[in-house]
């Protein structure tokens, strides 16, 4: 009996606990200012053949399909897009708003990607200085049983909306620094590199600053006659931008070594990498590696703690002055 008592008491109180200290929905908000007037981005948004030029779930796999119905009104409301993969699964948007100019609302429904029903509206107003501000929203709410995961899913929709967002004003801006090109690759095992390194630790300070001086340190160690033997990369032990903080090694592949002062090392890559091909500004980074993570877990591959990521720098500020011609790679270590 005593024990009865005991066992439903905590129980109630675990409940109570799980009640008060969880979420049961996830809300994002971002807002960027739009070059193009509200009429245009609005009569952009409203071919539904558009769609998949911002949408930004078509990302996180190489092969989906992508199937329209158009609405039976003189409008878009209640035309369906639906984007299926075996990776995927089915995602389905249908719009419910659509006010001329104005607004655009739809439901976004996944059996893979977030749970439960995903509303997102692209509203706008016009600034004092009478620039159009570009408004994104989503809301969720989750059931109750799904209440423990709304951190992890409310850090994945406002990486996915924001992603939105960057693509929308490309796709009606037509603003080059808004472009980004993403090719996606299978997992592979990489070859071993033959490098010189040095650790780096970002906290306080910009990180294309930190980053720039160690790679000129690099260079400068390495003296005239030991051309580096491919472009540069960084190994990231611990990556956590939403607190800024980096550990890791920058590193530069040699070939013919001649003494210097420079210690060169192996880097050893042990398993298997997934890989992107990311083409755009460094501003927009965090979200290629959006992208890669998602499509790890659409694909059930396990990204590991224990062995680093990797970004490989093709083409870098050190070749172009052009950001949106910057190349990145991005290696992900897979369990």
């Amino acid at each position: 009996m005593v024990i009865g008592i005991i066992t439903f008491t905590l129980l109630g109180i675990g409940l109570l606990g799980y009640m008060l200290f969880t979420h049961r929905s996830c809300y994002v908000h971002h807002t960027s200012i739009l070059q193009a007037p509200p009429q245009k981005l609005f009569d952009q948004l409203s071919q539904l053949e558009s769609w998949p030029s911002w949408l930004p779930w078509v990302d996180y796999d190489n092969t989906p399909t992508i199937t329209f119905e158009e609405s039976p009104s003189t409008t878009i409301e209640s035309a369906v897009i639906s984007i299926k993969s075996q990776a995927l699964g089915t995602v389905t948007c249908r719009v419910t708003d659509y006010q001329v100019n104005d607004s655009l609302t739809f439901q976004v429904l996944s059996d893979k990607l977030f749970f439960g029903v995903l509303d997102i509206t692209v509203s706008h107003q016009l600034s004092e200085t009478g620039e159009c501000v570009i408004h994104l929203t989503g809301y969720n709410e989750l059931a109750f049983w799904q209440r423990h995961k709304q951190p992890q899913q409310l850090n994945q929709l406002y990486a996915d909306l924001k992603l939105m967002l960057v693509k929308i004003q490309s796709y009606v801006d037509k603003d080059p620094k808004y472009a980004l090109q993403i090719e996606l690759e299978d997992c592979k095992q990489l070859e071993n590199v033959d490098a010189v390194t040095r650790p780096f630790i970002v906290s306080d300070q910009p990180m294309s600053q930190k980053m720039e001086q160690g790679f000129q340190d690099l260079i400068t160690s390495l003296g005239p006659d030991n051309p580096p033997a491919g472009p540069r990369f960084a190994l990231y032990e611990t990556a956590d931008p939403s607190h800024h903080y980096f550990v890791g090694k920058l590193g530069v592949p040699i070939q013919c070594f001649t003494p210097c002062n420079a210690h060169p090392e192996k880097i050893v890559l042990k398993g298997l990498y997934a890989s992107l091909r990311f083409q755009g500004s460094y501003q927009y980074l965090g979200l290629g590696w959006h992208i890669l993570n998602r499509y790890c877990e659409c694909h059930g591959l396990k990204v590991g703690n224990h062995r680093p990521k990797i970004e490989i720098y093709e083409v870098s500020p050190h070749d172009t002055s052009t950001p949106q011609d910057y190349v990145t790679i991005l290696r992900a270590p897979i369990q």
